[in-house]
C-alpha cells in the first residue's frame, strides 16, 4: 500500500509541478529544454536524488520481508528489464502496467509449472513484443511533440524575445 502510494503521488508530481514538467522536457529534448532556460544541471542532479530516495525507500520497505546482502536485487532485475522493454522505453505508466501483467503471468504459470518455465514465457512475451512492436506495447508515435517540452514554455512565463 505504501509503495502504490509512493508511485500515486509520483506521478501527480510528475504531472502536476513545475518541477515534473521541467523534467519531462529534459528527458524528451535536453537541447530544446536548455533553449527554453529550463536549468538542466540541476534538474539532472534532482532526479538523481529522487532515484536515490525512491531506492532508498524500496530498500527500507523490502529490508523487513527479506534478507538484505550485496546481491540484493539481483533475482529481482531481468524481471525489472522485461517490464521496461514490454512498457515502453521512457514510458513510466506503461513500465508500471507491464510489471503487473508479467507478475500476474509469472503467478498463474508458477501454480502450473516451475517458476523457471514462468520465467521462460516472460522471455517469450517480451521478444515477441520487440519482434511485433519494438518501441513496446504502450509507447506512441515518436514523431509527436512532447506535451511536457509544450507546457515547459508556459511555466516559463512571457517571453522575452517579444
Amino acid at each position: 500500500e505504501t509503495l502504490i502510494d509512493l508511485d500515486k503521488s509520483f506521478f501527480i508530481f510528475l504531472k502536476s509541478t513545475k518541477l515534473g514538467v521541467w523534467m519531462r522536457a529534459v528527458r524528451h529534448d535536453r537541447d530544446t529544454a536548455t533553449t527554453m532556460g529550463i536549468p538542466t544541471q540541476q534538474i539532472y542532479l534532482f532526479t538523481f536524488g529522487i532515484g536515490f530516495a525512491m531506492a532508498a525507500i524500496g530498500g527500507v520497505i523490502a529490508a523487513p520481508i527479506t534478507t538484505v546482502d550485496f546481491r540484493t536485487g539481483v533475482d529481482i532485475l531481468p524481471f525489472c528489464f522485461m517490464a521496461v522493454i514490454i512498457g515502453g522505453l521512457g514510458n513510466l505508466p506503461g513500465t508500471v502496467a507491464a510489471a503487473v501483467l508479467l507478475a500476474f503471468l509469472e503467478g498463474v504459470i508458477s501454480g502450473f509449472a516451475t517458476p523457471t518455465i514462468a520465467r521462460i514465457f516472460s522471455l517469450v512475451l517480451m521478444s515477441s513484443v520487440l519482434l511485433i512492436r519494438p518501441q513496446g506495447l504502450f509507447k506512441g508515435s515518436r514523431n509527436e511533440r512532447s506535451p511536457a517540452l509544450l507546457r515547459a514554455t508556459s511555466c516559463l512565463g512571457p517571453s522575452t524575445l517579444d
